[in-house]
């Protein structure tokens, strides 16, 4: 069905409570499924081999678990799921596999099926089958026995094999059976068994109840209902051994069917233990990274986004690696950005790095001749004001440079000029000092001298 919207089952559904009490409900969209357009042909060609299960009578009666299902039942579901859940109908279930299982198992497998099919609707809370593999308690484990069951309760009508799933009385036929260690005669081969083999047996018709000959039919009819499945008796072996070690390794049989889940569906998606081993790496090369799952999701789309774009992937390992070198040359990001807006800024005045060699060149010589920018902008706004064409300007310019030289010489004439005064006034000096030691003997004829 197409589910409607609705917070209960019943809104989603469309069926009132009394018609889900007489159902078991399946959300099979909380349910992972294979693609079936691939897949979905091959149980169907499985049971169309197998073909169809003849059905049996059912051997006993699961009313005496009642007062067990009901314990389990409020333990185990949800309080919507309770009022939903018809009883009768689970013991009716429990009673129909009791053809080919005994009381007690057949009961907890119906439990098991029902529990795990309206799992998918929210009825059952967590830790079930934890309850249910200890179901039934031991006081329950032995129903107590029923009178006879009818003889029409099975057989072939109009309609095919039917089943009576609610027999008011039901019971064992009790055949009589030779002795293992009889000593009449037989047509089958003798056959002797340990005496630890047989104390198993014997435990184990007296813990479940049942005679010997039962039990071990039992035993024989679930070999064959695995064989069924294509399971020899190595396989069962098999399972014992994997129990036993499960045991020893303290691992609990819940985890381990978790893991198989888990093992399935890796083969499902075509993968493999190397690729879990190849995940956990990654895992712990994130940790050692200090890297977070969703970092690591952000670099992946980061590179997926690349891939796309057509862009090298390995750009930002080059960038890291670019950075790392301008660093170490002084240039930090913050500069590399501002040398980013300058190149933007050039090739938008279609200038290149030789017109901007050219520029820095310029303002080297006009701050050689103490020309900074304020001053070349004085100047050309002096220039400006003066109305000087600026075809003219180079030829001003050159003017006033050749007057300031020629300023500068005459500057330095002048001021050899007062030193030579300076130093002819000093001769002078020193000479009249002479003169007037000795009159005589400097100006004998009494002679002056003028400038």
């Amino acid at each position: 069905m197409n589910p409607r919207a609705g917070e209960s089952l019943a809104a989603r559904t469309g069926m009132s409570r009394a018609q889900l009490r007489r159902l078991i409900p399946c959300d099979l969209a909380a349910v992972p499924l294979p693609d079936l357009a691939l897949e979905g042909e091959r149980p169907i060609e499985a049971a169309r081999r197998v073909g169809p299960l003849p059905l049996k009578a059912p051997t006993g009666c699961c009313e005496d678990f009642r007062a067990a299902v009901v314990e389990l039942l409020r333990h185990v579901l949800t309080p919507d799921g309770l009022g939903l859940v018809d009883v009768e109908l689970l013991l009716g279930l429990g009673t129909g596999l009791t053809a080919w299982l005994p009381d007690a198992v057949a009961m907890r497998q119906a439990l098991y099926d029902f529990l795990l099919v309206v799992e998918t609707v929210g009825w059952v809370n967590p830790g079930w089958l934890e309850r249910l593999h200890i179901f039934p308690a031991r006081s329950d484990q032995r129903p107590t026995p029923a009178t006879a069951l009818p003889a029409q309760a099975a057989g072939v009508g109009p309609q095919g094999p039917t089943i009576a799933l609610y027999p008011h009385a039901m019971s064992i036929p009790q055949k009589e059976h030779a002795s293992m260690t009889s000593a009449r005669e037989s047509l089958l081969p003798p056959f002797s068994i340990p005496d630890q083999t047989k104390g198993e047996i014997i435990w184990l018709a007296h813990d479940a109840g049942v005679p010997l000959d039962r039990a071990l039919h039992i035993l024989i009819e679930i070999y064959r209902l695995q064989t069924a499945n294509e399971l020899d008796l190595g396989d069962l072996e098999t399972i014992l051994h994997l129990r036993d070690a499960c045991e020893a390794t303290e691992v609990a049989v819940g985890d381990l069917r978790e893991a198989l889940a888990l093992f399935a569906a890796l083969r499902e998606r075509g993968l493999t233990l190397d690729d879990l081993r190849a995940t956990r790496q990654v895992a712990e090369d994130l940790v050692e990274a200090g890297l977070y799952l969703e970092e690591a999701v952000a670099v992946a789309h980061l590179m997926k986004a690349l891939k796309k774009a057509g862009t090298d992937p390995r750009v930002p390992e080059r960038l890291d690696a670019a950075l790392k070198r301008y660093t170490a040359l002084g240039y930090d990001p913050k500069r590399l950005g501002r040398l980013a807006k300058l190149w933007d800024r050039l090739h938008a005045l279609g200038l290149s790095l030789k017109d901007l060699e050219g520029l820095v060149t310029q303002s080297h010589q006009l701050r050689t001749v103490g020309l900074d920018t304020p001053a070349a902008e004085a100047l050309a706004t002096a220039l400006e004001l003066a109305s000087v064409p600026p075809a003219q300007r180079p030829h001003l310019l050159a003017g006033v440079v050749e007057k300031g030289l020629i300023q500068l010489e005459f500057a330095e004439l002048q001021a050899e000029r007062d030193a030579v005064r300076d130093e002819l006034d000093r001769l002078r000096d020193e000479r009249a000092g002479h003169a007037a030691e000795s009159p005589d003997r400097s100006n004998p004829e009494g002679v002056s001298s003028g400038s």
